[in-house]
């Protein structure tokens, strides 16, 4: 009888435990579903400028990540961790709740601080330094706590959560793991900007617009440049103009080429200005540039700053609509009217320049400007670096050592590491804007690892949206009209396969038919190049396999040119070590 008692007294106990734990649940759904519309508000909050209701919401949303974080942190809670099926999803209860905690405690009082100086920083036709350099203490302290925040996370895997945790676990890993990377790009990029705004004296830049229709290794043909002067804040536009016009195809390269960069590029890279990104390391283009500029005009140049279309688009969500040469763009049509509409309806290349430079000056004078909303033109800026779309080289070496190793410098990795990087580089050689109509993606997956060796296996698709009845109704300017050998409609683009340093690339194959290629070992990477023909609608399959250096036994990383589709075209892939 004693021990039925006991038993019991322990199965209502178990019951006690569970409904406790059920009501526990419920709580912790409720506290993070409030702290979700709190961030949201704060966000809208921030876009508008309005610090009364930013601070509302992040009152409220402080105040559901604590309560989520306590009920988590429960001995009760803590117990069904170690339950089987539902123990992993408690795990990632428990660490969404932590890191929303240290987010709101941490992260966006600092975040609040940045959104009111970013409003103080535009001054019109330039900058407020002493604004800009208050920013630099909020924004390295918004970078250590999102860095904080997101540890709590990003060390717990979700593969075995259940599909109504699962996908908002892994959406939310993913906006913060962003907002991470972000602000450890902008936290150095911040200290540079006082003296890239002319603090300690006059700077000069040379601006690359990177038009997506024609793509380039670093994203698009440099078909506009802009001559940009600072001091002391201020922003001033010197020249403007066409890279193909200005700057014509040279006998002789502008700088010395080793023999690898010949073979891999041929010496348009150093003779043609629009052909100096066929590289996708940017501070090689720059130098080259630089050199062509500097021959030709009577300036140095401080540094080299790139930005295509699509960042454009970005932008224009802060600025609010631009209007030139009669028309208006906004962060929805700008990539089309500038990439598409314009050569249909100008089919002199000499107008096409004009529109191009009269909506250059006007942007440029909307970002340089009072923005509509300070954060969203900030975002702009930060998204465009993570996707490659804004590059950024100085000629000065302490400012450059700041800049490396972020996104913005846009560089080729030519050093050994623990983790593995393949690149993807495409150039059209077409001569017409049929890049508008291009689509690719790659993948790259570890399959094994011997002796600190990885085996790498790639895929790629490439191809062409447009149909064959819609090319009739192109104009040659976009078509290409067979300028180069093509069928009008049809794509010639330049593949370049980048394999990890010290590795090895073979076995390349067209559709399943094997493809002979040599590589060229190009500063320790090997490179294997060919041509692609993509008539209309037409899709190509490659792949290729690779081997990793000896000791690149960690988790890889995947690079590819940014095509017209907005977003970000690289990848990971895990080890397979």
């Amino acid at each position: 009888m004693t021990l039925r008692r006991a038993l019991s007294a322990v199965a209502v106990l178990l019951i006690a435990v569970a409904a406790y734990a059920g009501w526990t649940a419920w709580q912790i759904k409720g506290d993070l579903e409030g702290a979700e519309s709190s961030a949201r508000e704060l966000q809208d909050a921030l876009s508008a400028n309005s610090r009364d209701a930013a601070e509302a919401a992040a009152s409220d949303l402080r105040r559901d990540s604590r309560s989520a974080e306590e009920r988590s942190d429960g001995v009760v809670w803590s117990a069904l961790t170690y339950f089987p099926t539902v123990g992993d999803d408690a795990e990632g209860v428990r660490a969404v709740s932590r890191s929303l905690s240290t987010l709101s405690e941490e992260a966006v009082p600092s975040l609040l601080d940045t959104a009111d100086l970013l409003d103080q920083v535009s001054a019109g036709e330039g900058v407020d330094i002493k604004a800009l350099n208050q920013l630099v203490s909020p924004v390295s302290g918004a970078s250590i706590a999102l860095s904080a925040a997101a540890e709590h996370v990003t060390g717990v895997s979700s593969d075995g959560f259940f599909g109504t945790l699962k996908d908002p676990y892994q959406e939310y890993v993913g906006l913060l793991t962003s907002a991470e990377s972000a602000f450890a790009a902008a936290a150095p990029a911040t200290e540079l900007l006082p003296g890239m705004f002319g603090d300690s004296g006059e700077r000069d830049y040379l601006l690359i617009f990177q038009n997506n229709a024609e793509i380039r290794a670093t994203g698009g043909l440099p078909g506009a440049w802009a001559h940009v002067r600072t001091n002391e804040g201020r922003v001033a536009l010197v020249e403007q103009g066409s890279g193909g016009t200005d700057f014509p195809e040279l006998a002789r390269p502008v700088l010395p080429l080793s023999a690898e960069e010949r073979e891999v590029y041929d010496v348009q890279l150093g003779t043609y200005f629009l052909d100096a990104n066929f590289t996708p390391h940017f501070p090689r283009a720059a130098d080259l540039w630089r050199a062509r500029f500097e021959k030709e005009r009577d300036a140095e140049l401080d540094g080299v700053i790139a930005l295509d279309t699509v960042a454009l688009s970005y932008l224009l969500k802060g600025t609010g609509p631009v209007t030139a040469d009669g028309v208006t763009v906004n962060s929805e049509n700008v990539v089309d009217e500038l990439l598409h509409e314009t050569y249909r309806e100008l089919p002199d290349p000499a107008e096409q320049d004009a529109r191009f430079q009269a909506m250059a000056l006007a942007i440029f004078d909307a970002v340089t400007g009072k923005p509509r909303s300070a954060m969203d033109l900030a975002q702009g800026f930060g998204r465009a670096g993570r996707e490659g779309r804004f590059l950024v080289h100085s000629f000065d070496p302490q400012e450059q050592s700041v800049l490396d190793g972020t996104a913005v410098a846009g560089e080729l990795e030519d050093e050994s590491t623990e983790r593995p990087v393949v690149d993807v580089a495409l150039n059209d050689v077409t001569g017409a804007k049929m890049s508008y109509y291009l689509r690719h993606d790659v993948e790259v997956r570890a399959e094994s690892c011997q002796e600190g060796v990885q085996s790498l296996s790639a895929q790629m698709r490439i191809g062409s949206t447009i149909s064959q009845d819609e090319v009739a109704d192109l104009p040659p300017y976009i078509s290409g009209a067979g300028i180069f050998g093509t069928e009008p409609g049809s794509q010639l683009v330049w593949l370049r396969i980048y394999g990890p340093v010290g590795g090895e690339i073979t076995d390349v194959r067209f559709d399943g038919e094997p493809e002979d290629l040599e590589t060229v070992l190009l500063n320790g990477r090997p490179v294997a190049s060919m041509v692609t023909e993509l008539s209309p609608t037409k899709n190509v399959d490659i792949s290729w396999r690779m081997t990793t250096d000896e000791g690149q036994t960690g988790a890889g990383t995947v690079g590819v040119t940014p095509s017209i589709v907005s977003g970000n075209a690289d990848t990971e892939f895990a080890s397979a070590c």
